[in-house]
């Protein structure tokens, strides 16, 4: 009789314990649910609109952020998000007035001033541009991306030496950041100190060699410094990883015209780049020039053999 209690007690447990894990489980969704309704309305909408961004639905992201600032027009981030989008879109006046407007609700945030000091340096407004990346490295001394945006503002307003103390300020903390080495390569050219700025160029492109400019623009420095061959070197590499360039192919094209006289060479790779875009005016006018050029030198050469070759006969007449 006690076995038989007992027997019947333990089943009594199993059974209450399968349920109680049969709860657990079928909770386990719920408990996601309920921390998702946890977080603080602003932060859901603010994500799902992230969200439609990143997966490239920009028209149903308008509409979001559209009603995200009917519910929360005080919201600093709101703003922010939907200039984001809209420079995405291309609108920049509207961009530059929610940049500005989140810039009044959050005075100490970095990201709205860093933005409409790169847009104002794009509009050429330098004085403005200025303004902005100032109001944005005084609201964050330690932010990179406010004093790179203060770097390249100097640099094209022309104020070479308060560029260079800023710069400074950001190689001995970010030494390692491609953007920053740009920026000292560009100061280097301002400066006119080729060699400098063909080692902060190089190592740039070390770090992050997928950026084509960069290793277009050290050609440039090579035929800058008078290394045409180094040039034209670099640029066989750069298209031996990327023959699909048309612009690298160009300017081997070009450096074969002007500095090799190899105009057979330079012909070719113009021909190639019109292989693939046949209404490029730079590769069918160096196919021509190419053309002129070989027969004018043919043509030079024929001259000065006739000119020797009556030279020598006259003289072989005074004999």
């Amino acid at each position: 009789m006690v076995l038989s209690l007992r027997k019947l007690e333990a089943m009594r447990f199993g059974k209450v314990l399968a349920l109680c894990c049969l709860l657990a489980v079928a909770a386990s969704g719920s408990l996601e649910i309920a921390l998702e309704a946890a977080e603080p309305p602003e932060a859901q909408n603010i994500s799902r609109l992230d969200a439609l961004f990143a997966q490239g639905k920009f028209q149903q992201a308008r509409l979001a952020a559209r009603e995200l600032l009917l519910k929360q027009p005080h919201s600093a981030e709101a703003h922010l998000r939907y200039a984001r989008l809209l420079l995405k879109l291309g609108e920049m006046e509207e961009a530059i007035g929610e940049l500005e407007k989140s810039t009044l609700l959050n005075p100490h945030g970095t990201e709205a001033f860093v933005a409409l000091s790169q847009i104002y340096q794009q509009n050429l407004d330098l004085e403005k541009s200025l303004k902005y990346a100032r109001l944005a490295l005084d609201g964050a001394p330690s932010s990179a991306p406010a004093r790179i945006v203060l770097v390249s503002a100097l640099m094209q307003s022309d104020r070479i030496d308060e560029a260079e103390h800023q710069l400074s300020s950001l190689l001995s903390r970010e030494a390692a950041n491609p953007q920053v080495l740009l920026l000292a390569y560009q100061l280097k050219v301002k400066k006119g100190d080729f060699g400098a700025a063909r080692r902060y160029l190089q190592t740039a492109i070390a770090m992050d060699p997928k950026v084509l400019k960069w290793q277009l623009d050290l050609s440039d420095l090579y035929e800058s410094a008078g290394d045409h061959e180094a040039a034209r070197r670099f640029l066989e590499k750069v298209l031996d990883s990327r023959p699909d360039s048309l612009e690298a192919r160009l300017r081997l094209a070009r450096n074969l015209e002007v500095f090799d006289k190899d105009y057979d060479g330079a012909k070719a790779q113009y021909q190639l780049v019109l292989q693939s875009d046949p209404d490029s005016p730079a590769a069918s006018t160096g196919v021509e020039r190419c053309r002129a050029k070989k027969n004018n030198l043919a043509l030079r050469l024929k001259l000065s053999l006739q000119s020797l070759f009556q030279l020598l006969s006259s003289g072989e007449k005074k004999d």
